[in-house]
């Protein structure tokens, strides 16, 4: 729901000023707030990043520090030059906020860093705003003749046994030359599984925030009729 600065001091008010503005467009999943404090003791010094929030596994995410008493902390070291951008803070972020959306084989990456990412936000960006959570997004890049390499997408939500009804849904995209055509067959891709059960993934929404919010009192499994 909100994502709240306590802090952003780093020794330069201009890239506090874009790390504001980056966290605060890409936001937090819906039903969740996050307080944020960004504080480094001069413009060479580590940032250290301390968050407050919703309860994420240790084991997904070992380069925070992260302690549970009621509410959760978060701690986290970004240490020179390659560490201290705007987008290397954003991306961790993205990752831990956005836990349920999880980018695994990206073979872009050995052709083009800058590439890779604006496939993975593109999917992204289109995803934070379904119902899914636990969904798997894969790449793979094809290379056939003369012509330039063509990238694949694969989609994978809800594999893995749930406590919650589940409405699987896997899908892969056509050999792609941009993230921009990526984009244009997911949104039609996503709007088609929207058409196709809108009851059962609004009830499914409902419960998955709620199961979210309050894991002890939904242990038992929920029926959802199709």
């Amino acid at each position: 729901m909100a994502l709240i600065f306590r802090s952003v001091q780093v020794g330069n008010p201009e890239i506090e000023r874009l790390l504001s503005q980056s966290l605060q467009e890409m936001g937090t999943p819906v039903d969740e707030d996050w307080g944020i404090a960004i504080l480094a003791a001069s413009p060479d010094a580590a940032w250290e990043v301390v968050l407050d929030g919703p309860s994420r596994p240790k084991s997904a995410h070992v380069d925070w520090e992260i302690v549970q008493n009621g509410t959760c902390h978060y701690r986290k070291l970004f240490q020179g030059r390659a560490e201290h951008t705007v987008e290397a803070v954003r991306l961790s972020l993205r990752r831990l906020f956005w836990d349920g959306i999880r980018f695994k084989d990206n073979p872009i990456k050995a052709k083009d860093l800058t590439l890779a990412s604006a496939f993975e936000e593109a999917v992204w960006a289109l995803l934070r705003a379904e119902e899914m959570e636990d969904v798997d997004v894969r790449f793979g890049v094809w290379r056939e003749g003369p012509d330039e390499p063509r990238f694949v997408c694969k989609i994978e939500h809800e594999t893995a046994p749930s406590p919650l009804p589940r409405f699987p849904w896997t899908w892969r995209s056509s050999l792609l030359r941009s993230p921009k055509e990526l984009k244009a067959e997911l949104t039609k891709a996503l709007a088609a599984r929207r058409r196709e059960r809108p009851a059962v993934l609004a009830q499914l929404a409902s419960h998955r925030r709620a199961m979210r919010l309050h894991p002890a009192a939904h242990g038992h499994q929920v029926a959802v009729s199709a």
